[in-house]
């Protein structure tokens, strides 16, 4: 039995004119990551991009408090953070499979015992799947 399949998202951005290049810059990077949020529910790969945006919009929101709504910044910098999180837990596996892949290229097929090269994709992407459901 297959996974029900998920709506596709139906997402319309117009780029608003804004009063200063700071409000510019936070609707880049927000887009950036509203795109992200899209492809992840469609199964494209979008975390590094993604991640890279909320490093920014992170960044942003420290250096410009002063500037920002005082009680509307922090709540978007804890939920910047815990999607941070999600997504490099995401990343993490990711990045271990390609590493222990080349790694299991590089011994000689002799000395390989078993099916090591399905046990690392299975075992990581038990770790991926979950963290992608969060």
């Amino acid at each position: 039995m297959s996974a029900p399949a998920i709506p596709e998202a139906e997402v319309t951005r117009t780029v608003p004119q804004h009063s200063s290049p700071l409000s510019g810059y936070l609707a880049e990077q927000i887009g950036h990551i509203l795109d992200g949020l899209v492809g992840l529910r469609e199964g494209t790969d979008p975390i590094h991009d993604t991640r890279v945006a909320i490093r920014r919009v992170r960044s942003t929101l420290r250096v410009f408090k002063k500037l920002l709504d005082p009680d509307a910044a922090p709540v978007m910098e804890e939920e910047l953070k815990w999607f941070a999180g999600v997504l490099g837990d995401v990343r993490d596996a990711q990045v271990q499979q390609g590493r222990l892949r080349a790694a299991l290229d590089d011994i000689p097929e002799l000395l390989v015992l078993g099916p090591v090269g399905s046990r690392i994709n299975l075992d990581l992407r038990g770790i991926e799947i979950p963290a992608r459901e969060r």
